[in-house]
């Protein structure tokens, strides 16, 4: 049996990146993934679209999955940082996530009982300072509480809410531009470097399959939980282990 056999699902940012696997798997574990209705998450009304949209196709939702989102880059002092570059990490990132999961909520609740879920991609600097930029690091701290409160809130309607964290991965794209295959090798080569988990680097294939764990069935009773898929990375002090090893 398919693991999300006739379960309908929104995800928003599927156009790329974590967002495409996760269409694509979740389509694979048969599931009716809807991503293509134009949506700017910002906008309330685009969001309630979405929704309403989907509901009057299939009937239902079981599955919201709030992943479209922004970064800008690598840390930087707060000192550099422009109210501009605040105001759109908020409005993608954080806005974006509380609108999804309040019209998810809105037509889950009277749908049925028991069921649905609602997931978010926040990220591994939730777990560790210093991976992000302040403004990428504000908002996905405000989706992980937003995540824990909506898991006690939306519990007695048996609606499960998650997130999925991942550290720093390889999308071929960044800020919509297309990265060469040098770069590609580059950003590669520097994850294989400073990852705890040696082998290996994480993939937007490995996000999915976080995702699909905790929108299915399988995780029917977990809620308020954030997945860090970060290879142990957030587990480890560097500095220690370096020190250790030159002793």
């Amino acid at each position: 049996m398919s693991r999300l056999q006739d379960k309908v699902a929104i995800i928003t940012g599927g156009a790329r990146g974590i967002g495409a696997a996760a269409v694509e798997l979740f389509h694979q574990q048969g599931a009716k993934a809807i991503t293509y209705i134009h949506c700017d998450v910002s906008k309330e009304d685009d969001v309630a679209h979405l929704v309403d949209a989907t509901v009057a196709r299939y009937g239902k939702l079981d599955v919201m999955y709030c992943n479209a989102g922004v970064s800008d880059g690598r840390p930087g002092s707060i000192l550099d940082a422009s109210r501009e570059q605040l105001d759109r990490m908020i409005g993608v990132n954080l806005v974006g996530a509380f609108l999804g999961a309040k019209h998810a909520a809105r037509v889950m609740i009277p749908l049925k009982r028991g069921g649905g879920s609602v997931l978010f991609t926040a990220s591994a600097c939730t777990a560790i300072g210093g991976l992000g930029s302040h403004c990428y690091a504000m908002t996905k701290y405000g989706i992980v509480g937003l995540a824990r409160n909506l898991a006690s809130e939306l519990g007695r309607h048996g609606i499960r809410v998650n997130c999925v964290s991942p550290s720093g991965l390889v999308t071929g794209v960044a800020g919509g531009k297309v990265k060469s295959a040098a770069e590609v090798a580059r950003i590669e080569a520097f994850f294989s470097e400073v990852g705890n988990l040696k082998g290996r680097n994480l993939t937007v294939d490995d996000v999915a399959s976080a995702a699909l764990f905790l929108a299915g069935d399988e995780a029917r009773y977990v809620s308020g939980v954030n997945l860090v898929v970060d290879g142990g990375f957030s587990t480890v002090n560097p500095s220690m282990l370096n020190t250790m090893q030159i002793g």
